[in-house]
């Protein structure tokens, strides 16, 4: 179904590859001859048979069993064991001697056994859990092809499925145009949301740097993520110049203490470089009212940045919601695994 299927791309094209070849023997290692690597004949690249054929098709029973067993709730979510125990249970050590087929097996085994089951029923967090088995579907793809997403020309299928998810989720923020990029996670996005502010204010920034810049500030809330006094230190913004916007009871920005701070900073010959609002904070999640932010910072022509962990699609007549309506300039999403950073192309404001 195109549910699927959109889970499929969102799910598989971008997330993180398994470290599914470590310690498996290469006959394009040196140090790997075809004598270090024990395997039967067939597991030698005979014609029409995989060099690892054994080893590949117990591989694939096994996450299947593993799949099954820890959706039960009969059993654990984890065997804890201490570092030490861990260590002593699973050969760590990086060898230049190959490993059997059956030896690489059994350290599977107990990697499955002593990782968190994060697909139990009793497995909660607040950013992730379990397995997709149509995500997984879509990993084994971009593993098997191995590709990077340098060009068309490298990536020529999967070029075009990122810009179709990057145009599918613009459209459900309400946007016809822009671009975006999938990062690694939350703060590596909030921080190119920053950078993008910053470019806009002062693009000379591209080829001159930093120098001869007015003092600039990071506005948020004070329940807002820690990736913002990360990304000052690494764009030399300086964490003293983030300034914390008091909240209310259930943790939202205050609009009126927004304007008061912003107006105070400008007073001092000081540059306000953007406000960071949020929809869903870490601990609370709280939505920050964001029509009446938008109201502000188009009043002081600031740059608008949102960090989305939830994206709602609710009708209700609060502007909490990141909708067709919205004014900003970029924003964050991360919706399940995937990561994003997506900016409107169109003007500060719509």
């Amino acid at each position: 179904s195109r549910d699927h299927m959109v889970r499929f791309i969102l799910r598989g094209q971008f997330s993180c590859r398994a470290l599914s070849r470590l310690w498996i023997c290469s006959d394009n290692t040196p140090a790997m001859s075809a004598n270090r690597c024990n395997g039967t004949a067939a597991q030698q690249g005979s014609s029409g048979v995989l060099k690892h054929e054994y080893l590949f098709s117990e591989v694939t029973k096994m996450v299947r069993e593993y799949l099954v067993t820890y959706k039960d709730r009969s059993s654990k979510v984890v065997e804890f064991r201490s570092p030490e125990e861990v260590r002593a249970a699973v050969d760590l050590e990086l060898r230049e001697e190959g490993m059997a087929d059956e030896e690489l097996l059994k350290l599977c085994r107990k990697v499955l056994e002593l990782s968190v089951h994060t697909a139990h029923p009793r497995f909660y967090n607040q950013l992730f859990a379990g397995v997709d088995e149509i995500g997984l579907a879509g990993q084994f793809l971009t593993a098997v092809t191995n590709t990077s997403m340098y060009t068309f020309e490298m990536a020529p299928v999967f070029s075009l499925m990122e810009e179709e998810v990057l145009g599918r989720m613009r459209a459900y923020v309400g946007w016809s145009q822009g671009d975006g990029i999938f990062s690694p996670g939350g703060s590596i996005s909030n921080l190119y949301g920053l950078m993008c502010a910053r470019y806009q204010a002062f693009p000379e920034t591209k080829t001159k740097g930093c120098f001869g810049l007015p003092q600039m500030a990071i506005l948020s809330s004070q329940q807002s993520h820690y990736s913002a006094k990360k990304s000052a230190i690494i764009m030399g913004i300086g964490t003293d110049n983030c300034l914390a916007v008091d909240t209310d009871e259930v943790g939202r920005m205050i609009p009126s203490k927004l304007d008061k701070t912003i107006s105070e900073f400008k007073a001092k010959g000081m540059f306000p470089l953007c406000v960071l609002a949020t929809s869903g904070t870490t601990v609370l999640g709280a939505f920050d009212p964001l029509n009446e932010i938008a109201d502000i910072c188009q009043k002081h022509s600031i740059w608008l940045h949102v960090d989305v962990s939830v994206l709602c699609e609710c009708e209700c007549e609060q502007d909490c919601c990141v909708n067709n309506r919205l004014r900003l300039e970029a924003l964050r999403w991360s919706p399940g695994n995937t990561d994003t950073c997506c900016k409107e192309l169109t003007g500060r404001t719509q």
